[in-house]
Parts: structure tokens; sequence; C-alpha cells
């Protein structure tokens, strides 16, 4: 990460920094009855709020800097904290999404929704080019205290 901005920025290009974030960050400690661990939790709470920070002081760059989850996704890592949920269809998200959400980011459409963050497997994230303004008068896809 800490060579990301510097780099894109050094390039001049149009660019986007897309950090993977987490639905952990704000979805209650004992989700679906699995607890996750304080550090993963804080940690994912913490880059989306770096983002959206990014996102701030890269904007004169013209720098789109974005959070997202890729959702729940069957890993090493998932087999043993969700082991109990393994079989349940619902929970588990495509890893295919996570990268076509990033193919749209790419392309600059979403680039006024900077700083903000998107589940690939949640959000209708397809139909995000024709709700920016909504979005963004409603300070929506942020962590904030409502």
């Amino acid at each position: 990460m800490a060579q990301a901005y510097p780099s894109a920025r050094q390039r001049g290009s149009r660019r986007s920094i897309v950090n993977i974030a987490s639905g952990a960050a704000y979805f209650p400690l004992d989700r679906h009855g699995v607890q996750i661990s304080s550090a993963y939790m804080a940690s994912k709470a913490a880059l989306m709020r770096f983002t959206e920070a990014l996102a701030a002081e890269a904007a004169a760059d013209g720098i789109a800097v974005f959070a997202i989850s890729p959702g729940t996704v069957k890993t090493e890592m998932t087999a043993d904290v969700f082991e109990a949920l393994w079989d349940e269809p619902g929970i588990w998200s495509p890893p295919e999404l996570a990268a076509e959400l990033i193919a749209l980011l790419d392309t600059g459409a979403l680039d006024a929704l900077s700083g903000r963050y998107i589940h690939a497997a949640i959000d209708d994230w397809r139909s995000l080019p024709d709700r920016i303004d909504e979005i963004l008068e409603g300070d929506r896809h942020a962590l904030r205290l409502r």
C-alpha cells in the first residue's frame, strides 16, 4: 500500500487503487454465529477509513481509491472460521464477483464514489453508476455512526 499511491501518481495517467476490505468491519460480532478475530475486524474498519482519507489526498492527482469486499469466499483462511457453515449455499460468494467489480472500477464509471466501500456480493454495484448522486447525498457506502 505504501507504494501504490506514489507509483500511480508518478505514472500520471488516471489510476485506481482498490483496497480489499471486509464486511467484518461493520457486521455484528457474531454474524452467522461465527466469531471473527478482533484484530481482523479492527484492521478492516481501519482500512475503510484509510481508503476514504487516501481518496481525499489522491483526488488532486486524479486517482480514485476504493475499498471493496469480495464477500465470503471459500479459501483456506475461511475454512476454519466458517467450518460450521461450509455446506451452506447462501453464505458463499463466487470469487469472480470481486474481479468483475474491480473491472468496473477500472473503467472510471464510479470515480465520483472514490473513498467509498462496495461489497461485491451484497451491493447492487452494477447499478451504482446510475445512483452516484443518491449515494453522495446520503453519504452512503462509508463507515459512519448513524
